[in-house]
């Protein structure tokens, strides 16, 4: 740790930039633990779990968790305390305690004094572990997923969510603030959000992340993606946002240049990704179907749908699938077929183009499926599958090619289709 504070130093960060730069270094020590523990069960969501997972841009602070199960936060407190005395070497240097009637846990290291960050010994570096309690009926359609990470010599594998839901959550957050009447700094400063969700907002915008709708309903979130971005839009207008942005984002980046300017040009940044990315647009009509060989080599095709929105812009549908899927696979299609016009830029037998007109039909019956379900409206110009192939000899297209929210196409037993690209 006092390799970290010499380095940060150096780089003439502030204090609170190198404590949270601690912060970081510790949290592997947290997840080491909790991952190689009987509580390797918590879901890893937030903020640190978008800079250790997804190379968020910004520092964090806290580790937030969600489960479903029954937790011994004693014996966990217990646990942690034991962990971090043995692996940092802390001896009596270190506490840890449960708030009370709150499911949040605080690792208090009184070593400010010693790595010459403060004057006083009896200054802390406080981290803090907070678990949200949440039914098994809030994970019946919201699937974890688990994600390996080694550093610091550590090595642990992290139950969380994807970005979709990490996303939905986020939104869920940042409108929930105001209304439950949060507020940071002085009164009269009427600070009501955190500067770093709203940075997390337009980095999730950047990459144009669609919030997984099962996340945003568990969260009381019932409108549509566009409706809750024209609340956000609502709430950024009314409020007065520059000196919230910077109290909270300074200690977060090494460059307060950066911050300036991400607070300067947060409104307009907003603003154009929402008109761009999260304004629906209502599909009318399908207007081509075509055939193509993505790869000779490796002879993956694609089956491609164009369709025309009511503002004549395009939206297209990419399905990517193997050539010895479309010859060799067993599949029951027997009772779906598609009679249109298709255009064919590959040469395909007779035999096999029979079988690629019924994963027409399918396709299409789940693209219309999802349409009916949202009104006709999208929030993407194009949409690609990941690559489908045979991986289960009782494979039932049918039922197990999904289409849903959130990802759009959802992780399956069998196969994998999402969003790729916006």
């Amino acid at each position: 740790m006092k390799k970290i504070v010499d380095e940060s130093k150096d780089d003439n960060l502030s204090n609170d930039s190198i404590r949270n730069r601690l912060k970081e270094y510790l949290h592997y020590f947290v997840l080491d633990f909790i991952y190689n523990s009987e509580f390797k069960d918590l879901i890893f969501y937030g903020g640190s779990c978008l800079r250790i997972l997804y190379d968020l841009p910004r520092m964090s602070e806290d580790l937030d968790f969600e489960t479903d199960k029954n937790i011994d936060f004693k014996k966990l407190v217990l646990a942690l305390k034991r962990h971090f005395t043995k692996n940092l070497n802390l001896k009596e240097k270190f506490s840890a305690k449960k708030d009370t009637g709150i499911n949040r846990i605080f690792l208090i290291l009184p070593i400010m004094k010693e790595l010459g960050l403060s004057s006083l010994g009896s200054e802390t570096l406080r981290i803090k572990i907070e678990i949200r309690p949440v039914s098994a009926g809030y994970l019946k359609n919201i699937k974890p997923i688990f994600t390996p990470k080694f550093k610091y010599g550590k090595s642990f594998v992290i139950k969380h969510y994807d970005l979709s839901t990490l996303f939905a959550s986020k939104l869920a957050a940042i409108l929930s603030r105001p209304e439950k009447g949060f507020a940071v700094g002085k009164a009269e400063e009427k600070i009501n959000f955190k500067g770093r969700d709203l940075f997390d907002l337009n980095w999730y915008m950047e990459k144009g992340i669609l919030p997984n709708e099962e996340m945003l309903k568990a969260n009381g979130l019932k409108e549509s993606i566009g409706e809750i971005f024209d609340r956000i839009s609502v709430f950024i207008s009314g409020t007065e946002l520059k000196m919230g942005l910077k109290k909270d984002l300074e200690p977060l980046f090494i460059s307060k240049s950066f911050v300036n300017n991400f607070v300067n040009n947060f409104r307009s940044r907003f603003q154009r990704l929402k008109d761009e990315r999260y304004t629906a647009r209502k599909i009318k009509k399908l207007t081509k179907v075509s055939v193509n060989e993505e790869d000779y080599h490796t002879d993956v095709y694609s089956i491609r749908f164009d369709f025309v929105c009511e503002d004549n812009s395009r939206v297209i549908f990419i399905f990517k699938l193997s050539y010895d899927f479309m010859h060799y696979a067993k599949l029951n299609l027997n009772n779906i077929s598609y009679d249109e016009e298709v255009d064919f830029r590959v040469s395909i037998d007779k035999k096999t183009e029979e079988v690629v007109k019924k994963y027409i039909a399918l396709f299409l019956d789940k693209i219309d499926d999802y349409l009916k379900r949202h009104n006709n409206e999208v929030y993407f110009n194009r949409w690609e599958s990941k690559f489908i192939k045979i991986t289960d000899a009782n494979f039932n297209p049918e039922k197990e090619i999904i289409f849903s929210s959130g990802e759009e196409l959802i992780n399956n037993k069998k196969i994998t289709l999402e969003i790729l690209v916006l």
